[in-house]
């Protein structure tokens, strides 16, 4: 696109109030524009933003999502937590929390990749090093917290007064060990999304089926999935953003062509 034609489409979505370009800075737009109705749907009042890094899901939710409620970020590695709350400090909103979630409390051996955004409790395996070559390498161990979302749940929902949670996970193949530790309060989200693997890149990561298992097991009805990295073309699949949603929250929505989505109560 020329850049005469970037700017009238910027002042287009000035006056209309509309997203008609992709944000450099968020998801490819179908991404995103889903995300906003969903939460619009879901009536969604605090997003638990577990593997937070160094805030990017955090930014791009306030700047290209557009939701205002409230943000609870959980990030053990204490370099990227550093920026995190760098980021999330002006927010009032926006709180940060420097430890891990898992399947059970305790300290874990956490692996500091070169890419950062890979990092994880788990090592590279699979085919981390044909797709991850000189990124998916342990450059740094750090012993960090490990907590379990049972754990922590009532005593956030007491302090901010949210009614309808929704569940981010990206914990570079850890998503299903944070679930497994939710068991008691996971009933209590409205949805969850999820990364999920389609080309094993750690070792013991759950596959893509191993996911969306568990998630049903945990009463999660998968809903849309996106490609983690869009734009490329004829790439392999590596990775998805798959989007659950709670039985208990799910009910049926007029479009506007009349059709109605399922209820899976």
């Amino acid at each position: 696109m020329s850049r005469k034609l970037h700017q009238i489409a910027r002042g287009l979505e000035k006056l209309a109030d509309v997203h008609l370009l992709r944000r450099s800075s968020g998801p490819f737009w179908p991404e995103a524009n889903f995300e906003r109705s969903l939460h619009d749907y879901l009536q969604t009042d605090c997003i638990f933003d577990v593997g937070a890094n160094i805030g990017q899901f955090g930014q791009n939710t306030r700047q290209v999502i557009g939701y205002r409620g409230t943000i609870l970020s959980f990030e053990p590695n204490p370099t990227a937590y550093a920026r995190l709350a760098s980021y999330a400090q002006n927010d009032a909103d926006w709180h940060c929390f420097p430890f891990a979630l898992g399947e059970s409390a305790g300290t874990a051996k956490f692996n500091v990749m070169r890419f950062d955004n890979l990092s994880s409790l788990l090592e590279p395996g699979g085919e981390s090093e044909r797709y991850f070559a000189d990124s998916n390498e342990v450059v740094e161990t750090r012993d960090v917290e490990v907590r379990t979302l049972d754990e922590v749940f009532a005593d956030l929902r007491a302090k901010f007064g949210f009614q309808r949670p929704f569940l981010k996970l990206d914990t570079q193949g850890f998503d299903l060990r944070v679930a497994r530790g939710a068991a008691k309060s996971i009933a209590a989200f409205t949805g969850c999304v999820s990364e999920v693997s389609l080309v094993p890149i750690y070792q013991d990561q759950p596959t893509m089926s191993d996911s969306i298992a568990c998630f049903r097991s945990l009463g999660l009805e998968l809903v849309e999935m996106f490609n983690v990295h869009p734009g490329g073309w004829f790439q392999p699949l590596i990775e998805c953003n798959a989007y659950f949603l709670n039985r208990r929250f799910a009910q049926p929505l007029e479009s506007a062509s009349g059709y109605h989505s399922i209820s899976f109560n």
